[in-house]
């Protein structure tokens, strides 16, 4: 459901920095000799990176704040077999009447969201360098 949507973004991210990139970069490696696989990990690739790490980490964040297809797909599935932790947050909070309990779930949740979102930029970044 939010796949297409979510993709023609991320497209368009990677095209736009990918038209920014100039032809005389690829000329000038060229007039050096590199291949054309040389040029996409030389020129191409280290040009793409910052917006390839900016896709990833919001791809990340989206998967884990899943909850409106689950719920309007199948409330948690039969068994729970499609439980995930914000339908936990839903339920405590509005089924339970307990929204203590489900606030706290939801700092939690954004904790490690933001915990696991700072690490995978900075693996990403570090990826980067090299």
């Amino acid at each position: 459901m939010k796949v297409a949507p979510r993709l023609r973004c991320d497209t368009c991210c990677s095209s736009s920095r990918a038209c920014a990139t100039f032809r005389r970069l690829y000329e000038a490696a060229a007039l050096d000799g590199a291949t054309k696989t040389q040029q996409f990990f030389r020129v191409t690739w280290p040009l793409l990176w910052p917006v390839t790490t900016l896709v990833l980490t919001l791809q990340l964040i989206l998967q884990l704040n899943l909850f409106d297809q689950v719920y309007l797909m199948s409330g948690g599935g039969p068994f729970n077999s499609s439980y995930v932790l914000l339908l936990q947050v839903y339920r405590e909070a509005f089924q339970l009447d307990r929204g203590g309990y489900a606030s706290a779930i939801a700092v939690v949740f954004f904790v490690l969201i933001v915990v696991v979102s700072v690490l995978q930029f900075q693996v990403l970044r570090l990826g980067a360098r090299r």
